[in-house]
């Protein structure tokens, strides 16, 4: 849902925060148990978007939300790098819709989520991967 702050209903705000952050929360906290007991490391990678960095009028739990995911997961990644589980972000632009000359496309940005969890990104923890076609770099 997307509202002015002054319209927003309390719900509908813990409800896109449960969603987004909660659910990054929970299922990060279930995937790092896992990993441990298995003792062998592993990859976490989480799906913010463009809007973990950028407001838009409206969108104050959505863009609140997405914030916090970078947050968590850079906190997460330092946490469980000792470990041997990386922990890092993709945060996707526009998919399906004209942008910067083209559309992104939903192949593009599972390369990037398959890179993180490969043993090419066994160096890279703690980083938030744009793949946007340039767009935050336009604004």
């Amino acid at each position: 849902m997307f509202a002015p702050i002054t319209e927003f209903p309390d719900e509908q705000w813990e409800n896109v925060i449960d969603i987004n952050l909660k659910g990054t929360f929970l299922c990060m906290k279930h995937q790092a148990r896992a990993m441990l007991k298995a003792g062998h490391g592993g990859a976490i990678v989480n799906v913010g978007s463009v809007n973990s960095f950028l407001g838009f009028a409206g969108g104050s739990a959505y863009a609140t939300s997405k914030h916090g995911m970078v947050g968590l997961t850079s906190s997460v990644s330092a946490e469980l790098a000792p470990q041997g589980i990386r922990v890092n972000i993709v945060c996707p632009g526009f998919i399906g819709r004209v942008h910067q000359q083209r559309a992104g496309r939903p192949e593009e940005i599972a390369s990037s989520i398959v890179f993180l969890c490969s043993d090419e990104a066994s160096y890279i923890t703690g980083t938030t991967l744009t793949p946007d076609g340039g767009y935050t770099m336009t604004i």
